[in-house]
């Protein structure tokens, strides 16, 4: 059907052209009416290629055959029949739609257009840019009450439309340019429609997914935890870090405790969890039952902190809990509570005689690694902390591994390390604080080493 109406447009085209040539030649005006309907099969058979499917390729071709003979012959008026009213119902009533539908362009290239303009040809640039911005009707309406005088344009114009950009700048590059500034303009504009034309159907086939991430709200108050586990989703921070060397630290580990019980946080970037220990836990001489868990590697008695920063002890800025163990103090989160979590277990000791708790932590420093840790405590041996380092990607250097105990008079506190790489993976330090007088450390290789790396 394009095809077709192509086809009609370039014989009526040509039919005026050689009306235009002769009447030119004696000194004669070519009639508008004629250029009005090439306008009219221009406009349908435009960039739209779905043009006017309602009327066939042959009442185009005879319908502009028969009106352009008609107005070559008849010199002197229009023919009746051409008059616009009369071309609404054959005309504009099956096109409307297709016509509203691919040919709206955007209102910022007419303003932008219309600033740069001088307007020489005036009714013709006007018509023209109200055409290019909104729809061949009210260009069809506009153009069929304007004195047309500016043929040789307005021919270069109804190919274009007719046909592709391409053939346009050819065209325009071999007819005289009566009007420079405008079709100089129009030129930019085509490079414009051009470029973006083949940026859109360049992209117009992409692939989309979607990834699906377990996630819901943050449990707002601490639990207390006793021999049964629960599950929440997570919240994560996001951090710049160096890049992984020795082990793979973005694969999960797998945890050590046999059946423990996995605490829930009441955040998961800087909470805490609470545990009730059956036997007593401390160091230099002072205990309790109740120990907090917090996520960034440090255990506490009696308070808790939401501090998220590696802290050197003694700690006197109050950043961190007066009775605090140490394992690995650093801005360490949980960002998804299948992959990371906190369990404890309390268990016959494998080293003493009665019970041992073991806390044993898989974190995150970046949202992506796995680092993998446990804290142990004995009943037969209150005031020892035992600290077992499996797999760390920056083993330690982001992290204060001590004990303190500033609640005692003299004030107590150990450091092991502070933001220093200290450890390699199965090693564990061991503190032994008994009472007040002081502490002995060990260090050394697990002996039942983690697997993991």
């Amino acid at each position: 059907m394009r095809r077709s109406i192509l086809f009609a447009t370039l014989f009526g085209a040509a039919a005026v052209a050689g009306t235009g040539l002769e009447r030119r030649q004696n000194d004669q005006i070519l009639p508008p009416g004629s250029e009005f309907i090439l306008a009219i099969v221009g406009g349908i058979g435009g960039t739209s290629s779905s043009a006017s499917s309602s009327i066939s390729a042959a009442s185009f071709r005879f319908l502009v055959s028969y009106l352009v003979f008609i107005g070559a012959v008849d010199r002197d008026e229009h023919p009746v029949f051409l008059k616009p009213v009369l071309f609404v119902p054959l005309i504009f009533i099956p096109i409307i739609f297709t016509s509203l539908i691919s040919h709206i362009f955007i209102l910022i290239i007419f303003t932008s257009l219309i600033s740069l303009v001088f307007i020489y040809n005036c009714y013709l640039n006007f018509i023209f840019l109200i055409y290019i911005v909104f729809i061949p009707i009210i260009f069809i309406f506009l153009i069929s009450i304007v004195f047309i005088y500016n043929y040789y344009f307005n021919l270069i114009f109804l190919i274009y439309i007719t046909f592709i950009p391409v053939i346009f700048i050819f065209l325009v590059c071999l007819i005289l340019v009566i009007n420079c500034y405008f079709n100089l303009i129009f030129l930019i504009f085509l490079v414009f429609y051009i470029s973006s034309s083949t940026s859109s159907s360049s992209s117009s086939s992409s692939l989309s997914s979607s990834s699906s991430s377990s996630s819901s709200s943050l449990i707002s108050s601490s639990s207390t935890i006793t021999t049964t586990s629960s599950s929440t989703s997570s919240s994560s921070s996001s951090s710049t870090s160096p890049a992984f060397t020795g082990c793979n630290f973005n694969i999960k580990p797998a945890v050590r405790l046999q059946n423990p019980t996995k605490l829930v946080f009441n955040n998961y970037d800087t909470g805490f969890a609470t545990i009730n220990v059956p036997f007593s836990v401390g160091l230099y001489g002072t205990t309790d039952t109740t120990i907090y868990v917090h996520i960034n590697g440090l255990i506490s008695l009696f308070t808790t902190t939401t501090d998220n920063q590696a802290r050197a002890v003694p700690n006197t800025g109050g950043n961190i809990p007066p009775i605090s163990i140490l394992p690995y103090n650093a801005d360490l989160r949980i960002p998804d509570i299948n992959e990371w979590g906190v369990y404890f277990l309390v268990r016959p000791s494998t080293r003493f005689t009665g019970r041992e708790l073991v806390v044993e932590y898989i974190v995150s420093s970046d949202g992506t690694d796995y680092i993998h840790f446990s804290v142990t405590f004995y009943e037969a041996s209150t005031g020892r902390s035992r600290f077992e380092y499996y797999q760390s990607r920056l083993k330690g250097s982001d992290a204060s591994v001590g004990i303190q105990n500033r609640q005692i008079s003299p004030q107590r506190s150990a450091q092991w390390s502070y933001l220093g790489a200290f450890t390699q993976n199965n090693f564990f330090v061991e503190y032994n604080a008994p009472n007040s007088v002081g502490d002995s450390l060990s260090t050394g290789q697990v002996s039942n080493p983690a697997n993991s790396c």
